[in-house]
């Protein structure tokens, strides 16, 4: 009984250790997500801890659009395995604001009233709870230095936008490919790229504006001291490859609310 049961351990130990390569892989990625009530909500921010979960090592910091912290949402953290801050802040209702904007900030003071004096490493990645991520993301953004790019898809009604490099450099970025006001100092969406804690740290006063649409990404590498997106790092194999899709789930219509039975439902 003994030999195969050594067997059984051995081939699980196999099989598991790229997972705990992943998991063990240094800096912490803390990875903010803002996200609001809605009938899609639980099934997005399923896919969303599920590949958390995969890529490991990561502290997920999600900030509710409310007044006051959702206990479902609570809940659902405690059981996703990840270590997790869970946080809550209200959009203006009194005028026109960027969606996610008083979220993300929440965020950005956490962090710095938790790690202005520890010395603690990690990279601060915004992560929309709707998107669509490739594990490998995860590990391309744990080496960068001060900050990082890679192209997204399916964005801006284009198959993909982003960074490019050339052949004969894939170690600094020749251009950026975007088809919506394409002289943007820095022609990124919100998933594609991630900074060092070190660099949000750096710059407390840094924080996204509230009321500029379409310019978010710009203005917060502006304040985090890049000049332009040629300053960051290409990743994803020289910019070459796509690992997060800004995909969009089409809203749900309820029309019919079943009885209150069900733990989870947010």
């Amino acid at each position: 009984m003994r030999r195969p049961t050594m067997l059984v351990l051995l081939f699980i130990l196999i099989g598991t250790a790229p997972l705990m390569y992943r998991w063990h892989r240094h800096p912490t990625i803390f990875v903010i997500t803002p996200t609001y009530s809605r009938p899609n909500q639980m099934p997005e921010l399923v896919r969303l801890c599920t590949v958390l979960n995969t890529a490991g090592n990561v502290h997920w910091i999600v900030v509710e659009d409310a007044v006051t912290k959702n206990r479902a949402l609570t809940r659902f953290l405690d059981d996703c395995g990840l270590p997790y801050t869970h946080l809550s802040a209200p959009t203006s209702p009194y005028k026109r604001h960027v969606r996610g904007t008083n979220q993300r900030n929440e965020a950005l003071h956490w962090l710095r009233k938790s790690f202005q004096l520890t010395g603690q490493s990690g990279v601060v990645y915004f992560a929309d709870d709707d998107n669509t991520y490739h594990p490998d993301l995860f590990d391309e953004m744990r080496t960068l230095r001060r900050g990082a790019t890679w192209p997204v898809g399916m964005i801006a009604a284009s198959n993909w936008e982003g960074c490019i490099t050339n052949p004969n450099d894939r170690s600094k970025i020749s251009d950026f490919w975007t088809n919506w006001e394409p002289n943007r100092k820095f022609p990124i969406d919100m998933a594609g790229f991630a900074v060092n804690l070190n660099v949000v740290l750096e710059y407390p006063n840094a924080l996204f504006d509230d009321t500029t649409i379409g310019r978010q990404e710009g203005l917060i590498l502006l304040r985090l001291g890049f000049k332009n997106g040629y300053e960051l790092e290409p990743k994803a194999d020289g910019c070459r490859k796509i690992l997060v899709w800004h995909t969009k789930s089409a809203t749900q219509d309820v029309q019919v609310i079943g009885p209150a039975t069900i733990m989870n439902m947010l």
